[in-house]
């Protein structure tokens, strides 16, 4: 019995050698009797060794001797995809899935491809489909899905899909999309939590800080508001954007002497193509402040740009 048995291992070894076929391929995928097994293996080496023109070559050749067998599909597929050439790209990994099915890294491939063809709900399905099939880097597929949800709107599904990327994996990258799905669903505590975490890493970060300082704004925690705005300005005395926000914080806090200040100094510096919204704030400081007359130059200037632009 027990030589019987060594024998059989033998030929299922000596059928795995001439049928070629690529160790890294799942267990439970067809094996292929292929022809001229000789130029996949040389293929999957030009590919390794980023010499996509020759790899492509390497695989066509395999495909006319092997049209049946995906492996040559899916890895001109993948070569076309380094070559920033989609269109062909998507042909071959059509033509891989049309001929196998199980393989949960070529329905991956596909996905993220599709992801770059804007083909979002797509793209969805596929990665979900390489999950059920037991694809081994789910963290990737989590981020890819977490993209797609993000590009067709639905930001709650993209925050599922980032928690269970960052249950395991925490990277000011990933808290720095969160953070942006929260600000777009208004849920700014937590965005500032997400924010947080990103400038401890970053703490120069222009935009960070700006984004964390209007979501202050929004919850009118003024002062944290202020501190944020006030790292910015220090830095640049001249950036109107942050002195507008500031001058906000000031004239909803009440501060109108500390908002008229930001205010007529992000005007004075203003470089961009409309400042109606500055003298709008500034004409309701006025009024506050009891300056009519300041306050009726200011409204004109507004009512004025109103009407240039019609």
């Amino acid at each position: 019995m027990k030589k019987m048995k060594l024998s059989k291992s033998k030929v299922l070894l000596s059928f795995f050698i001439i049928a070629g076929v690529n160790c890294s391929i799942h267990s439970s995928l067809p094996v292929f009797a292929a022809k001229n097994p000789q130029n996949l293996e040389k293929a999957d080496k030009l590919f390794a060794e980023h010499k996509y023109a020759e790899a492509k070559t390497a695989y066509s050749e395999y495909i006319k001797d092997n049209p049946k067998d995906y492996r040559g599909f899916f890895g001109r597929g993948k070569t076309w995809i380094k070559l920033f050439n989609r269109a062909p790209a998507f042909y071959d990994l059509n033509q891989a899935v049309s001929l196998e099915t199980k393989d949960a890294e070529l329905y991956r491939t596909r996905g993220k491809l599709q992801l770059e063809r804007g083909e979002f709900a797509a793209a969805l399905k596929d990665l979900n489909l390489a999950l059920s099939k037991g694809a081994q880097d789910k963290l990737d597929i989590f981020e890819d899905r977490a993209e797609a949800y993000r590009l067709l709107g639905n930001q709650k599904q993209q925050i599922e899909q980032l928690d269970e990327i960052l249950a395991k994996k925490q990277t000011p990258a990933l808290y720095r999309k969160r953070a942006d799905s929260y600000y777009a669903l208004r849920n700014y505590e937590k965005a500032i939590d997400d924010y947080s975490k990103c400038l401890d890493a970053d703490p120069e970060s222009y935009k960070l800080r700006l984004r964390r300082g209007y979501c202050y704004e929004k919850i009118k925690d003024w002062q944290h508001a202020i501190d944020d705005y006030t790292k910015l300005i220090d830095k640049d005395q001249k950036d109107y954007i942050v002195l507008e926000r500031r001058a906000v914080v000031y004239y909803e806090s009440g501060d109108m002497k500390k908002a008229l200040d930001d205010i007529s100094k992000a005007i004075y510096h203003f470089r961009g193509y409309s400042a109606k919204s500055l003298y709008l704030l500034r004409a309701k400081i006025y009024q506050k402040t009891g300056q009519g007359a300041n306050a009726a130059k200011d409204f004109a200037k507004v009512n004025a740009g109103r009407r240039k632009k019609k």
